[in-house]
């Protein structure tokens, strides 16, 4: 049945006119106290604990230059949430340099620090969220002021700009970072969707690594639990017009795996329309694999960062759009 199942989703190629939801970011290292130093509780799975998420900073941000930022997360109580996990992304414009891939545990104390920088001018939005079910969600817009220096090219290799585009200002010297290339002709990359048995849907991506092989216990009956190879989702947005193509789609995950995907003449339809892309993502051969390598899927939370190139149909104006999401793979238990 697995196998069944691998060769036809292989197959699966999908152009719709519809949505889909993900954000994301990514990893580094953890700081900040708490006015209350006992541990509080854990959020329930419904996210109705009544805690809050809180952003502190501690100077303005100019082009070229970094800030220091704290999240800082506690339960209703006011106690601190000890080694929750907060994913951060900014808009274009805003760069994640700590933690290095957006995504990091909070410390006894319950707060985790980072560092952004300011790519461009203008005002662009920061935001962190807890795990997925939590309900915490922080926002902040940042003004980035200034103009750059002579040889600034951004923060290359840096997290963010997953969240598309800010309100830029005056355009400052400098090319776009490397890390997240933006399209001047307006092709748009939205969201990505990874599905799975265990996935949630929203923000954090859940990949089942193993197959329990009796979910009852009962040596009378087999009741193995609903394991399959995983998929991706990709929405984007073309609003240059006329149709474009695309030619393919990459991605890769830092240190653990580069992939690539083939699209041929798929035509997308003008005029902001929003469209979505879909293609296999594991594969089950004796363990979870990544699709197109022989790299099995190691335990641990992820940030998956997708390429997508092409051109207008007759083959000019070529463009390269990127955006990340959070992916965490588990031995998860998904017996009904």
């Amino acid at each position: 049945m697995i196998m069944d199942k691998k060769i036809l989703f292989r197959s699966l190629l999908v152009l719709a006119i519809a949505g889909v939801g993900i954000v994301a970011c990514n990893q580094g290292d953890t700081d900040g106290s708490g006015a209350n130093t006992t541990p509080g509780g854990q959020y329930v799975s419904d996210g109705s604990a009544g805690g809050k998420i809180e952003f502190t900073f501690t100077n303005d941000l100019v082009v070229a230059g970094t800030a220091e930022f704290l999240v800082l997360v506690t339960d209703p109580n006011g106690a601190p949430i000890p080694f929750l996990n907060i994913t951060c992304d900014t808009e274009r414009g805003l760069a994640i340099l700590e933690p290095t891939t957006g995504t990091e545990h909070t410390s006894q104390r319950g707060g985790m620090s980072g560092v952004i920088g300011g790519n461009s001018t203008g005002s662009f939005l920061l935001e962190c969220r807890g795990p997925n079910g939590t309900q915490l969600i922080a926002k902040k817009v940042i003004k980035v002021t200034g103009e750059a220096p002579t040889g600034f090219v951004g923060f290359t290799g840096a997290a963010g700009g997953g969240l598309g585009g800010g309100v830029v200002g005056t355009p400052t010297p400098g090319p776009t970072p490397t890390s997240f290339p933006v399209d001047s002709q307006q092709v748009n990359f939205n969201d990505i969707l990874f599905s799975s048995i265990a996935g949630s849907g929203n923000q954090v991506a859940t990949i089942d690594l193993t197959q329990i092989g009796d979910c009852d216990g009962d040596v009378m009956t087999v009741d193995p639990e609903p394991f399959s190879e995983d998929g991706y989702g990709l929405n984007i947005t073309n609003n240059r017009g006329v149709p474009i193509q695309i030619e393919s789609a990459t991605y890769s995950i830092s240190g653990v795996v580069t992939s690539f995907t083939q699209f041929t003449q798929i035509i997308i339809a003008p005029n902001s329309t929003q469209s979505n892309l879909a293609g296999p993502f594991t594969f089950v051969n004796t363990a979870k694999r990544f699709s197109g390598t022989n790299i099995a899927v190691p335990n641990g939370t992820f940030n998956v960062t997708f390429t997508i190139t092409g051109s207008n149909i007759d083959g000019t104006l070529p463009f390269s759009v990127t955006r990340s999401a959070v992916m965490t793979a588990n031995n998860y238990n998904n017996c009904p």
